[in-house]
């Protein structure tokens, strides 16, 4: 088929047209004498064309589907196009959804404008006009979704950037510390930034077992109640590898809180392990959505290199500070804690008491039954040292079979009475072992206090030094004072 000057027009106006293909169109149109003339001027540029005859059907389209372009020449309908342009600009943005309108007269043209739509042509009207009109509507739409597209782009880049600045800063904060208590606050503190609550438990696993290493906000609640609620939730975690609620007022097993609310509960990971559980709460329903689940996850990432860095910091001091056979402080660690005692004693003006251990007729055990027996009736006195004292008491394996005892807020006669209390519950029980059943051990204890005349640490110990050397000295088995 040749060409005709009226196609030749067409394309010399656009020789480069958008691409072919990708724009679909509909058009509403009653006239039939309009349809053909439409179709075959929009063809020439292989636009995907949707013909339909009425309101209802050009309503129903564009709820079903995505158009490019309406064209709209509705006339003989109840549901005119103009009425069809108003309800449709209701539900779409003149980016969204172009509207060109077939106007007929020249009241149509202002009620066009009225109505919503985006352009106009007169009828009759120009095949060039139409495809100028036409160029220029899906060439404006094309342009607002690439803009769309390329600022949703660039927005999701600066969210992701500052993500990444934001988990490096986190980073930063949680390795700025090697203190267990101190990465888990910081933790904290940093994720309710993010992701709001109001109370918070962080589980730890040790030995196996969850333990509840941070309770902040559960404190007026009855502690068993809160060890059930957090081997609930990790449990949860262990089955689920996550836990969301955000309605718990019905739940049996937060009933105790007394308050509708939302729980959020994520694990820790290290090396794909479950080693923690963080457990938010949130006294608002509704309060935690999906989205911040994976945000949690990434904080939590960062969270759990930064405490398994402290628990190793932790057991590298543990080792540093520890006795290996007693478990109990070593001498170097000892001085470091007596120290910070007898200054803070000495400014608060408070007694200071030591008691000094020393096992009896060692040397003759070890010849005896061997270092093996020695090192178990070590273990006995430390057992029976521990369990006399106080928590804020501090107790050192001193030497090789001797103990030192330090306790704060303590006067000389009360140390006395702590002193016999040990000494009688080791010589009175025997140590029961294998090859020579039970046996028995005494030891000799010195005991002083800080006064007017020590001046220092170091003078404390050499005085209950001299006074376990009087013990010694008096037929041991005795608690000698100085």
């Amino acid at each position: 088929m040749e060409k005709t000057m009226q196609d030749e027009e067409i394309h010399l106006l656009f020789p480069q047209p958008l691409k072919e293909g990708i724009f679909q169109i509909l058009i509403g149109i009653d006239n039939q004498n309009n349809i053909e003339i439409l179709k075959d001027t929009l063809l020439t540029h292989n636009y995907k064309i949707t013909v339909v005859n009425t309101s209802d059907e050009v309503l129903l389209h564009t709820k079903e589907k995505e158009f490019d372009l309406l064209i709209l020449d509705l006339n003989n309908s109840k549901i005119t196009g103009f009425d069809v342009c108003r309800i449709l600009r209701e539900q779409h943005s003149i980016f969204e959804l172009p509207i060109l309108i077939l106007a007929g007269r020249k009241k149509n043209i202002v009620q066009s404008f009225s109505c919503g739509a985006n352009d106009y042509l007169s009828k009759p009207f120009n095949k060039n006009e139409l495809l100028a009109r036409a160029n220029t509507l899906l060439t404006l739409k094309l342009a607002v979704k690439n803009a769309i597209s390329n600022a949703r782009a660039l927005e999701s880049e600066k969210q992701h950037r500052l993500f990444a600045e934001t988990l490096s800063d986190l980073t930063r904060t949680l390795t700025s510390t090697l203190d267990m208590n101190d990465v888990l606050k910081k933790f904290l503190e940093y994720l309710d930034d993010y992701v709001p609550f109001d109370r918070s438990i962080i589980l730890i696993k040790e030995n196996e077992k969850f333990k509840i290493k941070i309770n902040s906000g559960f404190e007026l609640i009855n502690l068993n109640y809160v060890n059930n609620f957090a081997d609930f939730l990790a449990d949860e975690i262990n089955n689920n590898g996550v836990y969301i609620n955000n309605d718990f007022e019905q739940e049996l097993i937060f009933k105790e809180l007394d308050i509708p609310g939302s729980i959020l509960s994520i694990p820790i990971l290290l090396r794909n392990e479950i080693f923690g559980v963080i457990i938010l709460v949130s006294d608002k329903k509704n309060n935690f959505c999906e989205n911040e689940i994976g945000m949690v996850f990434s904080f939590a990432g960062q969270a759990g290199i930064a405490i398994e860095n402290a628990r190793l910091f932790e057991e590298v001091k543990k080792l540093a500070t520890i006795d290996g056979l007693t478990k109990l402080y070593n001498r170097r660690y000892f001085y470091e804690l007596a120290e910070r005692e007898f200054e803070e004693a000495k400014k608060s003006e408070k007694p200071l008491s030591a008691i000094m251990v020393d096992i009896d007729n060692f040397k003759k055990i070890n010849d005896n039954f061997g270092h093996n027996i020695g090192d178990d009736f070590i273990k006995f006195v430390a057992q029976k040292s521990s369990k006399a004292i106080r928590k804020t008491d501090i107790i050192s394996r001193y030497g090789g079979e001797e103990f030192v005892i330090l306790l704060p807020s303590t006067d000389i006669n009360t140390a006395i009475i702590i002193a016999e209390r040990i000494r009688k519950s080791i010589a009175e029980e025997s140590l029961l072992t294998r090859n020579y059943g039970d046996l028995f051990v005494t030891a000799s204890f010195g005991v002083s206090t800080n006064g007017f005349d020590v001046s220092d640490l170091e003078q404390l110990l050499i005085r209950v030094d001299s006074a376990l050397y009087k013990a010694k000295q008096d037929g041991r088995n005795r608690v000698v004072s100085i």
